[in-house]
């Protein structure tokens, strides 16, 4: 399969917005969230405003994922201030991570995720940690298989909603150990 990673540019601040919205939609729309909560979300999280900022701040990076020429998701990493919480100068957030479904089961997860650690590593990173929604059996059955642990939870705003999210951390050097590929 071919595939490659590319970090996203402040000019393709469109294209990053659509995939992210599509994305969360794709992972949570099912879950019987109301429309206004997707909108009011989208309207701050996925501004093209925001996501501007984002792409632009020296301490996150956003990579999309192509595969055989065509979109298949998205990750975004971030260090330093960047981090949604200060876990410290040896710590990479994995912020967001998402394939579209037409692409999962193709184990593209693993190469986002190891592509995520390699990147982080070559930031002087020893450990990553990411937030996941508590419900997400799926995502969670990955990350543990990832070599990552529960470590606390945190609070997910989605418009007018709340949810909780588990923290989840790992030693990078944990997962190199434990997936040989």
């Amino acid at each position: 399969m071919d595939y490659r990673f590319e970090r996203v540019t402040p000019d393709q601040v469109h294209l990053l917005r659509r995939v992210s919205m599509e994305t969360f939609e794709d992972a949570y729309r099912e879950n019987g969230e109301e429309d206004q909560h997707f909108q009011q979300y989208f309207e701050t999280a996925f501004s093209e405003e925001t996501l501007t900022k984002e792409i632009e701040n020296k301490e996150s990076q956003f990579y999309l994922l192509v595969v055989e020429g065509r979109l298949a998701g998205y990750f975004k990493l971030n260090i330093g201030n960047a981090q949604t919480i200060d876990k410290g100068n040896n710590y990479a957030e994995i912020q967001r991570f998402y394939l579209y479904e037409t692409y999962h089961g193709q184990r593209l997860g693993q190469t986002m995720f190891n592509q995520a650690l390699t990147i982080a590593r070559t930031w002087g990173k020893t450990d990553v940690w990411l937030g996941v929604w508590s419900e997400n059996r799926q995502a969670l059955h990955f990350y543990r298989k990832q070599g990552m642990k529960k470590t606390g939870t945190l609070d997910f705003i989605m418009g007018g909603i709340v949810d909780v999210d588990d923290l989840m951390e790992m030693p990078i050097d944990a997962h190199a150990s434990q997936n040989h590929n």
